[in-house]
């Protein structure tokens, strides 16, 4: 398990079993932080990975991490029901705490999702990415809040050329939306709640991941009849195996199967 993803409540519930994982790489910190919150009719999990373009990465991440829990625990004393709503006023909330926090600049991703039952709700801001695997089929369900997401959005519309797209996407990997930005505005937020399956399995993850891993890797590992946590094992152990010396980011994911 991971040191720094804090886990609150029983690892496995009646309904889910929970792998996290993390390794920090070539880098000098580790940025990535997380909160895992499990119980037994669901569970709640957010992940964060502090920009390394601006000061105080790491404890932006572990700000905004522990400013999403604490909303999450709220949440679960008032008797409000609406779990999109939850999300969307805790990233508001970890967003307002980070840019309070640190006045000279600071940022980081966030993913995360709230399962009751089998019903899940998720908001993302940044590259830090949500998946699920549903029947051996793997789906990405956020975007990558980037340069890149600009520059598609303007080449269809055919406001770019294709000559300026490709000057344009060495830039690509830019973050344009992040935690600590002050009044985030472009995020993924779920309209409407995704009924899960039994056997889905629920992957949140840090870019050191989604960059390590080409899709196909990571399709096949996820689809492999192993157990969740032999899963977890192989997935870190390709990331490190992958990486250059010097070159390999923080990585960090917490893995969900609904049973």
């Amino acid at each position: 398990m991971a040191d720094n993803i804090i886990t609150e409540g029983p690892l496995n519930s009646p309904n889910y079993l929970v792998e996290t994982r993390s390794v920090i790489g070539s880098r000098a910190e580790q940025e990535d932080y997380g909160y895992l919150h499990v119980n037994k009719d669901g569970l709640f999990a957010v992940l964060c990975d502090g920009m390394g373009g601006l000061a105080n990465g790491a404890l932006a991440s572990k700000a905004a991490a522990m400013s999403m829990g604490d909303s999450y625990a709220d949440y679960l004393v008032d008797g409000t029901k609406d779990s999109s709503q939850l999300l969307y006023r805790a990233m508001v909330c970890a967003d307002r705490t980070v840019t309070t926090q640190f006045a000279g600049g600071a940022g980081t991703t966030l993913v995360a999702i709230e399962i009751s039952g089998y019903g899940m709700n998720w908001v993302s801001v940044g590259d830090s990415r949500l998946y699920i695997m549903r029947s051996g089929e793997l789906l990405q369900v956020t975007r990558d809040h980037n340069y890149r997401l600009r520059l598609d959005e303007m080449l269809q519309l055919g406001k770019i050329s294709p000559e300026k797209y490709a000057l344009e996407m060495n830039r690509g990997s830019a973050l344009i939306s992040y935690i600590g930005k002050g009044g985030v505005d472009l995020f993924d937020l779920t309209q409407n709640e995704f009924v899960l399956e039994p056997h889905d399995i629920i992957l949140l993850a840090t870019d050191g991941l989604s960059n390590m891993l080409a899709w196909d890797d990571l399709s096949n590992i996820l689809r492999l009849p192993l157990p969740l946590a032999q899963k977890a094992d192989l997935l870190i152990r390709c990331v490190t195996g992958k990486g250059d010396v010097g070159t390999q980011d923080n990585t960090s994911f917490i893995i969900v199967e609904a049973l």
